[in-house]
């Protein structure tokens, strides 16, 4: 909105992504201290939020 109101932008987009992997080597120190997480073997996953905003050309 900042973009918009202050700098006249008229497209933004924002884009926030995480990225997880699980190792053998980790779920064995768990293991070794008794605490489990449900998995078998090594994993991983990916998240992304893409936020998109068009604005209209002001009268200025």
């Amino acid at each position: 909105m900042d973009a918009a109101l202050n700098n006249g932008a008229r497209h933004v987009r924002i884009s926030v992504s995480r990225e997880h992997t699980t190792s053998r080597k980790v779920e064995a120190k768990l293991q070794a201290m008794k605490i489990s997480l449900g998995a078998k073997a090594a994993s991983e996953r990916a998240d992304r939020l893409l936020f998109e905003a068009t604005f209209p050309a002001t009268g200025g």
